[in-house]
Formats: C-alpha cells, sequence, structure tokens
C-alpha cells in the first residue's frame, strides 16, 4: 500500500511507512468510529464540547483613556467627604488632640528656653567668682616673648642690638579665706616658677624673687573690691589676667564694658610698665573641654611708660610710643564661677628716642662706629631705640 504521506509502495499489511514511519494501524473508519463514541460520552454528560483556548493581548492604555477616566472623577465629592470626614475626627478626638498639642508646644519652649545661648540672650547671666575655702584651686601660667631690638639714626640702621626668645612657666595656687563682714580675701601664691631662654639652661626662679611675691583680692558678693597687686613682671602681671573685673548685674551675649588694667613687663634690659583699659564683649556661650564656658572677647588700648631702662640708656631716655595690638580670649567656667582659661596676644613695636646714640656701649656695637677726629671728642647724635616683641600669655585651669 502506498503512504498517505510520503506516497512510499509499502507492502500489504504492514502497519507503519517504512520511509517515514506514518502509522497505518487506524483507518479512517475507525477514526470516524472514534469520534462518535466521544461525542456520544459528551451528549450524555451533559458538558459542552471543549472550546479552543484562545489568548487576547490586554488592552494598552493610552493617554485619552487615562484622560477620560480621571474626568469621570467626581473630585468635588471626594473633597467633600474628605472634609467631613476630618471634622468628625476631630469632634470625636479633640481632647485627644488638644492634649497631644499642648504637650508638644510645652515640649518645644522647654527646648527653646532651656538653650544656653537663648537664656544668655534674654535673660542674661552674673559674672561672679566663687572660691571655695576647702579646696585650692591651681592655675598653669606660661608666657612667651620674641623680641628684636636695634638702633637707628637719621631713619637708618646703626646697630643691632639683643635678639631673644624667652619661655616662663609656672604654678599658681588661689586660696580662699573665711568670709569676714560679707567678704572673702582670695590669696593667689605661686609654688614653682621655670625660665627658659634660647642659648641657656632653664632655671628655676626661687619663690622669694621679689617678682613672685603673693598677691591678693578682696570680693565682696562675688565682685572684686579691692585688688592689692604689686608692680612685678611676673606673678603682679599674671594677676591682671587671672582676676579680671567683672561689671555689676546681669549681662547678655553682646554686652561690653571697659575694665581699667595695668602691669609691669620684662623686655631684654628693659622694663615696660603699660596702663589703659581693655575692651571687653560677650560672644556667647561654648563647651571647652567640656567645660560650659562663658566666652569673652576683648581688645587693649594701653599705653606704654618706661618703668626702668639699661644702666648705658639711664638718663637720656624719658618716652616711649608703640605700635600694635592685643587681644585676648577667655573662657569663664558657668558652674564653678571661676576663670578657666585666658589667653592673651601682644603683637607691636615700641620706639624709645635717645639722645645720643654714642650711649650704646661699644661691645653691644656691630658695623658701624663714631668717626673720631685727633684731639677731639665725639659730639652726641640723636638717635632711636626700637623693640620688635611678640608677646603671648596663656592662663588655664589644672
Amino acid at each position: 500500500m502506498n503512504c498517505p504521506k510520503c506516497s512510499y509502495p509499502n507492502p500489504q499489511g504492514v502497519t507503519y511507512c517504512q520511509m517515514c514511519y506514518e502509522v497505518f494501524n487506524r483507518s479512517a473508519a475507525d477514526r470516524y468510529l472514534h469520534a462518535q463514541r466521544r461525542a456520544r460520552r459528551q451528549k450524555e454528560s451533559g458538558s459542552p464540547p471543549p472550546a479552543k483556548e484562545t489568548f487576547r493581548e490586554a488592552p494598552s492604555i493610552s493617554f485619552p483613556h487615562v484622560r477620560n477616566f480621571l474626568s469621570q472623577i467626581d473630585w468635588a465629592g471626594m473633597a467633600n467627604r474628605s472634609i467631613w470626614i476630618l471634622i468628625d475626627f476631630f469632634r470625636t478626638y479633640y481632647k485627644e488632640l488638644g492634649m497631644g498639642a499642648g504637650l508638644l508646644t510645652l515640649g518645644g519652649l522647654a527646648f527653646y528656653f532651656t538653650s544656653p545661648a537663648q537664656r544668655l540672650s534674654m535673660f542674661g547671666s552674673r559674672l561672679e567668682y566663687v572660691y571655695s575655702t576647702r579646696k585650692s584651686v591651681t592655675y598653669l601660667i606660661g608666657t612667651h616673648t620674641d623680641l628684636k631690638s636695634w638702633s637707628e639714626r637719621d631713619a637708618r640702621l646703626d646697630t643691632p642690638l639683643e635678639t631673644s626668645q624667652r619661655d616662663e612657666m609656672g604654678n599658681v595656687t588661689v586660696t580662699a579665706t573665711t568670709l569676714q563682714k560679707k567678704s572673702q580675701k582670695i590669696l593667689f601664691q605661686p609654688t614653682e616658677w621655670i625660665v627658659n631662654q634660647s642659648g641657656q639652661i632653664s632655671q628655676s626662679i626661687p619663690l622669694s624673687h621679689p617678682s613672685l611675691k603673693p598677691c591678693a583680692v578682696i570680693l565682696k558678693q562675688g565682685k572684686i573690691v579691692n585688688r592689692t597687686m604689686t608692680p612685678t613682671t611676673r606673678l603682679g602681671r599674671a594677676l591682671a589676667f587671672l582676676a579680671p573685673r567683672w561689671p555689676l548685674g546681669a549681662q547678655h551675649t553682646g554686652s561690653q564694658w571697659d575694665e581699667p588694667v595695668e602691669w609691669v613687663q620684662t623686655l631684654g634690659d628693659w622694663k615696660i610698665q603699660w596702663k589703659g583699659k581693655l575692651h571687653w564683649k560677650i560672644d556667647g556661650v561654648e563647651s571647652w573641654d567640656k567645660v560650659n564656658c562663658l566666652h569673652l572677647r576683648y581688645t587693649a588700648e594701653v599705653q606704654p611708660s618706661l618703668w626702668e631702662s639699661p644702666d648705658w640708656a639711664r638718663g637720656g631716655v624719658h618716652r616711649v610710643t608703640y605700635q600694635g595690638t592685643a587681644i585676648g580670649d577667655v573662657c569663664f567656667d558657668r558652674n564653678q564661677h571661676q576663670i578657666f582659661s585666658n589667653d592673651f596676644l601682644q603683637d607691636g613695636m615700641l620706639t624709645i628716642p635717645i639722645d645720643n646714640i654714642y650711649r650704646i656701649p661699644p661691645e653691644l656695637r656691630v658695623g658701624r662706629t663714631p668717626r673720631r677726629h685727633w684731639g677731639q671728642n665725639v659730639s652726641p647724635e640723636q638717635g632711636t631705640i626700637i623693640l620688635q616683641m611678640k608677646n603671648r600669655l596663656g592662663i588655664h585651669k589644672s
């Protein structure tokens, strides 16, 4: 028999094509009979014939469809319903909402008024000293001085003079006595003082030295009413920055005042007395080394005068002028009511006229020497001594 698929002539009685393996075991009559039987079974069971599964693509959403859909929404009705829902919510829980709003308001006010900066700005702070009679306070004092000096005549260099770098460090103990007649005496006494100068060996200054004479202040209700300070170059100078005078009353952020000051300073072989005033200003509240501090700044407006001069210049110099700047930063401990730190920086130039430039000893002269004629002395010639300095004084609570 020929294959109905590939027309290959197969022998009679085979069940499949020997060429393409088409199955011959079911005739057309058999297939028809099978279809009739299946239709009869479906009719007797009452189930419809299975439909062919068809797959349709989901309709694509385009902008016009979205716009039509949005236009069908009742936006006004939704807004009205939302308003009424909120009104019903507030009517039902008005007590709880009021309590919550009150708590939030109190919390915000408490946070605002407990801020140290806001309290200082609104209510101010009183600057007062408090020292305990049971425990003394120790301060570390350090000074650094850079000095360059020379002489001039006719606005030209005459000879270089001393150039030095000097560092000093000392400890000062603050002790408070018992309160008597509403006043208290505070004693400032050094316990150690070391001097280190470039090119020299460090040395310890004896505590009996006149420059380390103990000083004291009298407090009344936390204010300095009397400050007995001797014009010394070490402790007397430091006391002006250890115990500043504070104004009366509460001070706020931005408050300003002036304080008269006076101290003596050593610059090589010269001693200069400074007099003037400090211009104070409160900057605000800060935290320095985990200490709640009141930050203050000041500028010094001071004028120098000659306290002591070298032997070769004595009698030939009488006045001195100064050009420079002097600023400082203070941290006042608000909890302990004491100075926590005070850093003072002074940078400038001192000009000292001298009646005769040839007072400078020959051993100090470099280069130019006076011209001498046979049998004649050198005629005096006016000049100027220049002291260029840079000073730094630091006071820190130990």
